[in-house]
């Protein structure tokens, strides 16, 4: 069911979709060419519902669902990501390669395949360091607290081999597309698609091909800019 509405939401966008995979030897999900005769691949992963709503702790229906804190699932797009990451590499193709992350949850695609679920794939969250003294006598003064990037959590970076350094992780992978399918009894409700792309991608990833979809990148160089300073911006977002 994944894999249908990921074709019929590339198919809808102008491109040539064919199927990736050759029988007993695998391979990526879809091939997509475009008119001008450039080519990419999406590989299909997808949240199971019963576990997403335990994870969450939202109910499947937003009927049911009456507002309150929401849990961050930045580990499950971390998981997911890294789950398709290895069957990437294996299957190398010198073209952009995007991973289609799909959920079947009507009230996880409000809360986390929403414009913001996207921005903060590129942006890692942060915590707030503060410094405090270990012997109750010492009265130097204490620098200023500070952000620090959570890069454990991240999914297109992770920590570099110094202090407050930070490096790629997954340049074989173009982009994440947040793809929220959100069904109802009376059949669909309106999807949610969204992408981020990967600013460390081997082969970036052009908006134009799916002009349909939003999509956002970093705005600046992200190797010169503390990560705290980062910003987001968006394309194909009419």
């Amino acid at each position: 069911m994944a894999e249908a509405s990921v074709w019929q939401l590339l198919s809808s966008n102008a491109a040539n979709v064919t199927l990736g995979e050759s029988s007993g030897i695998g391979g990526l999900d879809f091939r997509c060419h475009i008119e001008t005769g450039i080519e990419f691949y999406v590989e299909v992963t997808n949240f199971d519902t019963e576990s997403l709503s335990r994870k969450t702790g939202l109910p499947e229906s937003v009927d049911d669902w009456h507002g309150g804190g929401v849990v961050d699932i930045a580990r499950e797009y971390l998981r997911k990501r890294r789950s398709k990451q290895d069957q990437i590499e294996h299957h190398s193709v010198d073209c952009p390669v995007l991973i289609a992350m799909t959920a079947f949850h009507a009230t996880a695609t409000l809360v986390h395949f929403d414009k913001k679920a996207a921005s903060d794939l590129l942006i890692p969250p942060t915590a707030r360091r503060v410094p405090f003294h270990t012997d109750p006598d010492d009265n130097t003064p204490l620098p200023p607290s500070w952000e620090e990037p959570l890069f454990e959590h991240a999914c297109f970076f992770q920590k570099g081999p110094r202090e407050n350094t930070f490096i790629e992780s997954c340049p074989n992978v173009s982009g994440i597309l947040l793809f929220g399918i959100p069904w109802s009894e009376s059949g669909t409700g309106r999807p949610c698609a969204y992408a981020a792309l990967n600013p460390t991608a081997r082969y970036p990833f052009n908006p134009d091909w799916l002009a349909d979809i939003p999509m956002c990148k970093l705005k600046a160089d992200w190797s010169k800019i503390d990560p705290c300073d980062w910003s987001i911006e968006w394309m194909n977002d009419a």
